[in-house]
Order: structure tokens, then C-alpha cells, then sequence
């Protein structure tokens, strides 16, 4: 960080000084949002990034790969989504035979209600498979809840923009002395007194800054930025050259 935080009193080891906040949002978001934009890395140098898995009904991982595009219709290795928005005549279903010979998805024929006969309520048989899916099939299918992983970013940035604040936690500074080192040395832990913890509260992903030592008052506050933030740096600087470069050119 370009600003330092200091302790206004002394804190006893293993306090949460407080909740890291942003404004939460999917990967696939945030890339809509920044990508091809010269503040991307500055951004990224305050967003924090979680894997959590959430089940989710298999209509609305349609609509998310969809994006507002109905008429698209996913396909992963041959693999085509049933549905009345067309017309499924080539997605002919393998025999038995076929399918036990072959992975499942290896074949362009194979549709991925395939994968879920076995769930189904009303039993399926050859004719009705090369007729269209019937509606009752079809609603339950798509009822079913999966495990999907999701990418989920904070972007304190973002909240900083939007809300016109400015929150201590977000600039507290790196203890290594040299930032360009992987992992602190052992004079640098010596100097780092707080962390980053994460948790889940109700499959969400929360961070809170918590100091493993004692802090006296006046102490600067250092945690570790994690090995991927010399990389931020050098995106900042390729980024901030571009700008100085689109800017001459319209100059």
C-alpha cells in the first residue's frame, strides 16, 4: 500500500480488528467489468479471491452459461443442452452398447439429459428418448441441484469508488522489505503482526484481519501480500503505460 496504519492503542494478541470489505461479485463479472481496461490491475491489487462450492438448480447454471443469450445452446465435447428452443433431431441417444463402449460426453450424439435418466421420475425408454424430452422430465431435470464452483471476488476498490470511503484495513502495508522476494525472511515475519483469515458464513466467503501478535500503540501495522503481488506490480506498470500512451494519442 502507498499509505501506512498505525495502532491508536495497544491491542492484545488475537483481536479481529475488523471485517475486509468490497463489493462481492463472480469472476465471470468482474472480467466483464474490467477486462480490456487500463485500472484492471489496480484493482486487482486490493480485490481478494475465493473457491466456494454452492448447489444450484441446473435451470439457473443454464440462464449464467446462457448470460441473457437464449438462444444458445452449450455444448462441451459434443455435448448439447436439451430444450424447446431447438430442434434436437441430430441429438440422436447412443444404444446401450454404444455408451458403455464409450466415456461419457465422448460422443456428439450424446446429450447431457443422458447423464441424468437414472434420476428421472418417469421412466425412459428408446422411443421416448428420440421423441422430445416430455415436459415432466424436462421440469425435473432442470430442478436438480448441483455442487458448481464458483470464483467469488471482493473488490474493496470497487466500494471505495462507489461508496466515496476510505477504510484503514485497506491500506495496511507489506512487511517484506524487498517486495519482490516470494516469502518474507525471517527478519520480515519478525515485523509482520496481523493476518488475513477467511471463513464461510452460510456458503459465503468472509475475510477479517486478525493480529496473531501483541501490538503497542504507534506500531505500524504489516501483514503479507502473498507470493502474486509482485506480479500486480508489474501489471500496474505495463498498465499505467499504456494509459500515459492512449492519452498521447489523443492528445
Amino acid at each position: 500500500g502507498e499509505q501506512t496504519v498505525y495502532a491508536l492503542r495497544d491491542i492484545p494478541q488475537w483481536t479481529v480488528l475488523g471485517e475486509y470489505c468490497g463489493v462481492d461479485m463472480l469472476e465471470k463479472e468482474y472480467e466483464d467489468v474490467w477486462q480490456n481496461n487500463v485500472e484492471k490491475s489496480e484493482n486487482e491489487k486490493y480485490a481478494l479471491k475465493k473457491h466456494v462450492t454452492i448447489r444450484v438448480p441446473f435451470g439457473l447454471l443454464l440462464e449464467i452459461y446462457r448470460d441473457g443469450d437464449v438462444t444458445d445452446s452449450p455444448r462441451i465435447d459434443g455435448v448439447g443442452v436439451v430444450d424447446d428452443n431447438h430442434n434436437h433431431n441430430h441429438n440422436r441417444v447412443q444404444s446401450q452398447s454404444q455408451r458403455s463402449q464409450s466415456p461419457v460426453f465422448s460422443s456428439p450424439k450424446r446429450n447431457i439429459f443422458d447423464v441424468y435418466e437414472n434420476t428421472l421420475e418417469t421412466p425412459v425408454t428408446p422411443t421416448t428418448k428420440r421423441r422430445k424430452l416430455n415436459a415432466k422430465n424436462d421440469e425435473h431435470v432442470q430442478s436438480l441441484c448441483h455442487d458448481k464452483e464458483f470464483v467469488i471476488l471482493t473488490d474493496a476498490l470497487r466500494l471505495k469508488q462507489v461508496q466515496k470511503i476510505d477504510y484503514p484495513l485497506w491500506e495496511i502495508n507489506d512487511c517484506r522489505k524487498y517486495i519482490f522476494m516470494h516469502a518474507p525472511s525471517t527478519q520480515d515475519e519478525s515485523r509482520r503482526n496481523v493476518r488475513l483469515v477467511s471463513c464461510l458464513v452460510d456458503e459465503w466467503p468472509r475475510y477479517f484481519i486478525i493480529n496473531d501478535k501483541e501490538i503497542k500503540r504507534g506500531d505500524q501495522l504489516l501483514a503479507y501480500y502473498g507470493p502474486l503481488y509482485e506480479d500486480n506490480i508489474y501489471a500496474q506498470r505495463r498498465d499505467r503505460k499504456l494509459k500515459t500512451k492512449l492519452q498521447a494519442q489523443h492528445v
